[in-house]
């Protein structure tokens, strides 16, 4: 993962962070904090087994790619239903936490100069 885009996402993980301390909401805080570290988890796995299947003969990297695209879903199911298991609020921060690093990766392709989609 590019430091730029770690970065990003960090940034906005700390000012979510501030944000809930400012309006002493600690309790939430716990889950966005776990939906960035399962969005951070996510990201980098997808990024891992895309360049290992770029690399990979077509035949292995289809069947490969596959079962790790389906159990990466399924610890993600399994992440967030733990998650729920802590309280609605949490599950709801949690997910906000997740698309956070969407957001930046959002955000660092419009900022980044250069960048273009094939």
């Amino acid at each position: 993962m590019e430091r730029r885009i770690l970065y990003s996402a960090l940034m906005i993980a700390v000012t979510g962070t501030l944000a809930l301390f400012i309006f002493k909401r600690i309790n939430l805080a716990v889950g966005w904090w776990l939906g960035i570290l399962i969005g951070l988890v996510n990201f980098s796995s997808l990024l891992s087994s895309l360049k290992k299947a770029q690399t990979a003969s077509q035949e292995k990297s289809t069947g490969k790619f596959q079962q790790v695209f389906f159990l990466r879903y399924l610890l993600l199911a399994g992440a967030f239903f733990l998650i729920i298991q802590l309280g609605r609020e949490q599950l709801g921060s949690a997910v906000l936490g997740f698309l956070s690093l969407y957001v930046a990766l959002f955000i660092d392709y419009f900022l980044t100069p250069g960048v273009k989609l094939n």
